[in-house]
């Protein structure tokens, strides 16, 4: 054979075995996305990182920034604290602010302007070390003082001294926020539930004259109206032909709120910071933790995605977490923190899940929003420790972690952003860093969830299955070590008898739990919910809603002011948190 032939051959032979390992890495980096058995059936491998990361997966031993959000602060009586409910003015804060700031509800039903003056105090012990997160109070006090039926009543010159020290304590204790005042509002008929109209006017000027004689020495002070936003006319509200019934659809009760009252107030409340202070209105806020647009991404270093995610660090922070004795009790509350992507971010919306869990547990557990749109497992392997460092690590009790959905996106320009293997050691680096970090926390991890049809933008149900799988397979392997941790299919919630690994299953048939096919329809936030609760209630029944004591007592537990401020003390103190000890 001559050599021309044989150089012709070898060529040959070359261009074909050329062909064979492109093909082969073609596959292995699933960079078609338009096959999607293969993608379901690849060996995924923790070096599947073609449009991953190039060093530091898990993230360890790295400086851990302090990332404490910044608070909206709401005090008052069943006003706010009912605002926490389904489209509450409280919650449409907590929704427009999400991501922006925390907003802390201090609302409690039944309490009068001398409750809170004795309680508050304590509650302000808890920021003292962190005044300066403190963006925004808002103080919606009063109503109960007016009603006429003791142990509530407090006559209005006594409302007044209260007031005015409210005002200062809060003043003292975070002299940068800026606080809102608002008027005890009218209610929806002349006279109910020993509320009266008449005496709510006189309460109301109250009000409205000592935030003004204040306003004189408190730049950071605004006065809300509230009836002005409920009473759009210039009546005459003394004059008997007013008939308040005519703003009933403002009220639910006569009393509290409706839908569009708790709109009302919301309205006002943003149109009067926008006025003041237009530095805080929420589309002026940065988010704490930045889109995932603003974080680089393919190949990248660590510590480029880092500086990326922590560029909002707290400025002169340290990173090791300090305590102090109280002086005075320390009441806060214990928290359930829920920790994900935008199925979790979305949780805060109205009819959300999360938004159903902090109504539930109003007044017992304090539930912290950590959700990022477009996160994936590595971005909260990363940001997993300065998350927990938020809190003190004693108040830390359930955690519940939704993570991988954008894990397993196929990109346009083609290949999954991060490969299965990556998704897994990353899902244990998070997993690790809360059981470690929170001894004896409740971890409630639930798999990536399906979607409502077989291919949605670059979201695949093949590819759902594979990320579901290696879910439940790394959270199984730790659940032998570790007995806290429990394990939510959420096939197993929107398709029951485990009927998705048919070949007859239609992801279609699922699509009404989802708002696009990926996030949730209010249908698919309440499966969710009862889902957790249903774990929560099998599992760890001391964590159950009416399982877990309200911190502050039932106003009917409360004396009256007659009583004095010794008596009121015990009763309001007395489930007082035994380690005694606030976060500095």
């Amino acid at each position: 054979m001559s050599r021309s032939l044989i150089a012709v051959w070898f060529r040959l032979i070359l261009v074909v075995v050329i062909l064979l390992v492109g093909i082969q890495l073609f596959l292995a980096s699933n960079d078609d996305s338009t096959a999607s058995s293969t993608i379901a059936k690849s060996s995924f491998t923790a070096n599947d990182k073609a449009h991953s990361f190039n060093d530091n997966i898990i993230g360890i031993n790295m400086t851990v920034p302090k990332m404490d959000y910044d608070k909206l602060l709401l005090l008052g009586d069943s006003l706010t604290e009912w605002s926490i409910r389904t489209n509450g003015w409280g919650q449409l804060l907590m929704q427009e602010y999400s991501r922006r700031l925390d907003v802390e509800f201090h609302g409690y039903g039944g309490y009068n302007s001398w409750h809170l003056m004795h309680m508050l105090p304590s509650i302000l012990q808890e920021i003292q070390y962190s005044r300066d997160t403190i963006k925004l109070v808002t103080l919606l006090i009063g109503t109960n003082d007016a009603r006429s039926l003791d142990p509530q009543h407090v006559d209005v010159d006594e409302y007044q001294v209260h007031l005015e020290e409210i005002i200062h304590l809060i003043s003292e204790a975070v002299p940068k926020a800026k606080l809102v005042v608002m008027t005890p509002p009218p209610v929806g008929q002349r006279i109910v539930s020993h509320f009266h109209f008449n005496e709510l006017i006189v309460y109301r000027d109250a009000c409205i004259e000592t935030v003004q004689k204040l306003q004189q020495s408190l730049p950071n002070l605004e006065l809300l109206n509230l009836w002005d936003l409920l009473i759009p006319t210039k009546s005459s509200l003394r004059d008997p032909a007013f008939d308040p019934a005519s703003i009933m659809e403002f009220f639910s009760d006569g009393i509290h709120f409706s839908d569009k009252g708790n709109k009302q107030v919301f309205d006002g409340i943003l149109t009067l910071v926008k006025e003041k202070w237009p530095d805080l209105t929420p589309t002026t806020l940065k988010f704490k933790y930045p889109s995932i647009r603003q974080i680089p991404f393919g190949k990248v270093s660590t510590d480029a995605v880092r500086k990326a995610l922590f560029v909002n660090a707290n400025q002169g922070s340290s990173l090791q977490q300090t305590t102090a004795t109280s002086i005075e009790p320390n009441m806060a509350l214990d928290k359930i923190i829920l920790l994900g992507d935008s199925l979790t971010d979305y949780g805060i919306r109205t009819v959300g899940w999360g938004q159903l869990l902090a109504s539930n547990y109003t007044r017992k557990l304090s539930v912290k929003f950590r959700g990022f749109g477009g996160y994936t497992a590595f971005h909260m392997n990363q940001i997993i420790q300065p998350v927990l460092n938020e809190f003190p690590v004693e108040q830390i009790k359930l955690v519940t972690l939704m993570i991988g959905t954008n894990d397993y996106y196929i990109m346009k320009e083609g290949g999954i952003v991060s490969g299965v293997g990556d998704y897994k050691l990353n899902l244990e680096g998070v997993i690790r860093t809360v059981v470690e970090t929170v001894p004896g926390v409740e971890l409630l991890v639930m798999t990536p969830p399906p979607i409502g049809g077989r291919k949605i933008d670059g979201y695949l149900i093949e590819t759902a299955r594979v990320y579901r799988d290696a879910c439940i397979q790394v959270v199984e392997t730790l659940m032998k070590k570790w007995s806290n941790i429990e394990l939510i299919n959420l096939w197993d919630v929107f398709v029951p008898a485990g009927g998705y690994d048919s070949d007859a299953f239609d992801p279609s048939s699922i699509a009404g739990f989802f708002l696009d096919g990926i996030h949730f329809e209010d249908k698919g936030h309440k499966a969710v919910f009862d889902a957790i609760i249903q774990r929560i209630e099998s599992k760890w029944p001391q964590w159950k809603a009416d399982q877990v004591e309200m911190k502050f007592p039932r106003y009917s537990e409360l004396p009256g002011v007659k009583s004095g401020e010794e008596e009121l003390r015990k009763v309001l103190f007395r489930n007082e948190r035994e380690d005694n000890k606030i976060k500095s």
